[in-house]
């Protein structure tokens, strides 16, 4: 055998989404990183041998709540280079943007055995594993460490207290939490896929799989030949061994899990309603390794529970957010006779740094399912893109801990744990509800103009049909003080009354409607795609989003468009009563197709003054009660748009940051179906940058041809400019042009 020792600054643990997030982003800092992974591929959960579909934020009841950042720099090159969603594609990208960081090296197929700590101090001092197939043992020291295991492994193995089971109410007063603790949690899964080879093919069920599955085994809460057709395997249901010790009997649920597997495709093959319909498809993959939801919760410095993401509670070292709904599985999974729950949020939540540091170990971080939450709080925390947000924090504090030669626990406060957010909101990683203020932008001071503005959020081309069957709900910005009247456009078959409700937003700036306004009815005359009036004349008392809901009306076919402007959206209400200003209702999806977004035809009276230039300066950069961003007219392109910024006395420009418009409201999704396109239709493609410096006049310094990517970052050499300029020559499908924020810095800031 033969050992190795190698000197960090930082070194992570772990190659999942949250560990490569830690280590690319303190290696784009400058700090010298080690990424430690136990398995031959990247990715963990999201990996080509898991193949588990990253899900995070995004959903029904607030819809700008997408992950950006490093994880959004991973979903839109994925996209762009990747659209036929091939995981062996995403396993190169997600190997190429570790591999890319020069102040990063990559050790695969090392397992962390052993952790060495001070006695005095309880740091971390170093971590030793053992490299499979190279008989090699290799000793990381560093000043700071990060367990992004899942497990816990490396927190555990320095002494750290963790937790594992259900917590009992009386532990956190959580009102979902069991009145006793129980052992056990939720289990693991086992991906499959399938594929037509266009002949018949046999599946003879292995003599080692004693299950024999009938249709009454799979009980109310699945249907195996539903899901198989929709996605041709991958069910998150092929789940077992939440009872057992998910961390030393990981073995035996693997083996369970795969029989189940097995015992799923037989059924399907041989036995479903289905059978003949799928006779031609052969399993041509299944996971060699389950995909963990839960084990160890290491303690950390403070432990986030359900009822500090009911009451969206306020942190002041909060560096990261959540918004998956409470996901708890029965631990018995694939055989139990409970149904799963998913409890959807009033809006999103955020995370403080103080769980993601460990208590009995002061240098070391924390990202990942293994974070300081209890059971309850772990099934909204555990999935992958809220994970890697928390590896991007982490990775942000530990490069700010060296810079300062500071602990984490005193990062986690004061003017370090602001330094942390700031630096954090500079990369485009997103902290719920909080302002971008950074002393090193100076592009809210500059006068800011513009080629054009779109004028209001009316949305008039219709390219679609819909029957109002059911209740619909429409969503626009209102910011003057009164409504006079909304028009929807609408085929009307014969003459009938049209009942129609409008709702202010709720005052946390999320999606949903809240207060009723007023109540109408009208009658239709019969006609054909024709502006119907709804006089509305109501006083505004809190400008932000407002929702107009007509109920069902079998005798009215409603329009709908391809690429709305931010804030208006369309909405099916999947409930049968009135709409109600319920944390927890279920509305249904966002109207759209894969990437090109679509919304209702909507008229708005008066105009709504919302994207003007100076949007780009404010300090939001996502839409928080109205839209928050820039939009010129409908173009085509023929002249580019442009944005200036003029300052009163020249400033010195090293840094420009652009933030554009990815449609925050998609929901990208890893797996086997691929995408329509490859990238997002709202996107700027390509632009241009000037700078006025002196005498000479505007001089190019930025000139970009085929961007896809939200958060684009350009160098410059400390030029003295008084004016900036930007030019847009086109977007990627969009007929206007997108943009969230301009964000100019001198030198000092990264």
């Amino acid at each position: 055998m033969k050992t190795e020792y190698l000197t960090f600054d930082f070194v992570v643990i772990g190659g999942g989404l949250s560990g490569i997030c830690a280590a690319v982003t303190a290696a784009r800092r400058g700090v010298r990183t080690a990424l430690i992974q136990d398995r031959p591929v990247l990715g963990g959960n999201a990996s080509k041998e898991i193949r588990v579909p990253p899900v995070g934020a995004t959903g029904s009841n607030y819809l700008y709540s997408r992950e950006t950042g490093l994880v959004e720099e991973l979903q839109l090159t994925n996209l762009f280079e990747n659209p036929s969603a091939s995981y062996e594609r995403w396993d190169l990208i997600l190997r190429t943007l570790v591999e890319d960081q020069k102040h990063l090296d990559c050790f695969l197929d090392t397992v962390v055995q052993e952790a060495a700590v001070d006695k005095s101090t309880g740091n971390l001092v170093s971590v030793t594993g053992y490299t499979m197939g190279s008989e090699l043992y290799r000793q990381f020291t560093a000043s700071l460490f990060a367990d992004c295991t899942g497990d816990g492994t490396v927190a555990v193995t320095a002494g750290a207290e963790f937790r594992m089971g259900k917590d009992a109410k009386a532990d956190f007063g959580e009102p979902m939490a069991p009145e006793r603790a129980e052992p056990g949690g939720m289990g693991m899964s086992i991906q499959m896929h399938a594929t037509d080879v266009c002949r018949q093919v046999a599946f003879h069920k292995p003599s080692w799989v004693d299950l024999d599955l009938v249709a009454e085994d799979f009980g109310p809460f699945r249907n195996a030949s539903a899901d198989f057709l929709r996605d041709s395997g991958g069910f998150w249901w092929l789940e077992w061994g939440g009872d057992l010790d998910t961390v030393h009997e990981t073995q035996r649920a693997k083996g369970q899990i795969q029989k189940i597997v097995y015992a799923v495709w037989d059924f399907l093959k041989n036995k479903s309603d289905i059978k003949d319909e799928i006779a031609t498809f052969e399993l041509d993959w299944v996971g060699a390794i389950p995909g963990k939801r839960e084990s160890r919760r290491i303690v950390g410095d403070f432990t986030l529970t359900q009822t500090d993401i009911d009451g969206s509670r306020h942190f002041d070292d909060a560096i990261a957010y959540g918004g998956w709904g409470f996901d708890d599985h029965p631990g018995e999974g694939f055989f139990t006779q409970r149904a799963s729950y998913h409890v959807a949020h009033a809006e999103p939540y955020n995370i403080p740094l103080r769980s993601l540091c460990c208590r009995a170990v002061p240098n070391l971080l924390l990202a990942g399912r293994n974070i300081s939450v209890s059971h309850i709080a772990l099934s909204s925390t555990r999935v992958m893109m809220t994970c890697a947000q928390l590896g991007e924090a982490i990775g942000m504090t530990a490069s700010l801990c060296l810079e300062e030669s500071i602990a984490p626990k005193i990062a986690s406060c004061g003017a370090s744990v602001r330094s942390v957010q700031i630096a954090l909101q500079r990369s485009d990683h997103h902290i719920h509800g909080l302002q971008y203020e950074d002393p090193h932008n100076i592009a809210p001071k500059a006068r800011v103009t513009a080629s054009s503005a779109l004028e209001s959020p009316a949305f008039e081309e219709g390219t679609g049909i819909l029957p109002l069957d059911g209740p619909r709900l429409w969503q626009f910005p209102v910011v003057t003080k009164s409504l006079e009247a909304v028009s929807v456009l609408a085929d009307v078959r014969r003459d009938s009354a049209l009942l129609y409700r409008l709702y202010s937003g709720v005052e946390t700036g999320n999606t949903m409607p809240g207060e009723l306004i007023m109540e109408n009815e009208i009658h239709l005359n019969s006609c054909e795609t024709e502006w119907i009036d709804l006089p509305i004349a109501a006083t505004i008392e809190r400008p932000g989003w407002t929702y107009l809901e007509l109920a069902s009306n079998d005798a009215v076919d409603i329009y709908y468009g391809d690429h709305p402007p931010v804030g208006v959206a369309g909405f099916t209400v999947r409930r049968h009563d009135p709409i109600r200003p319920n944390p927890h209702s279920s509305w249904g999806p966002l109207l759209r197709n894969d990437l090109v977004r679509k919304a209702y035809c909507v008229r708005i009276v008066p105009d709504q003054p919302v994207y003007g230039p100076e949007q780009v300066i404010n300090p939001w950069s996502r839409p928080w009660s109205v839209p928050h961003l820039w939009i010129s007219r409908q173009t085509d392109f023929e002249m580019p748009e442009w944005l200036r910024l003029d300052w009163d006395e020249p400033q010195t420009v090293a840094r420009i940051d652009l933030l554009f418009d990815s449609s925050l409201d998609f929901t990208f999704f890893q797996g086997w179906r691929g995408y329509d396109r490859n990238s997002i239709p709202s996107l700027v493609k390509q632009y241009r940058i000037y700078c006025a410096t002196g005498d000479s006049g505007w001089e190019l310094f930025v000139d970009v041809k085929d961007n896809y990517l939200r958060h684009r970052v350009h160098d410059l050499p400390d030029v003295r400019a008084s004016s900036m300029k930007i030019e847009i020559v086109s977007t990627r499908g969009c007929p206007r042009v997108h943009i969230y924020s301009v964000r100019v810095y001198r030198s000092g800031a990264r």
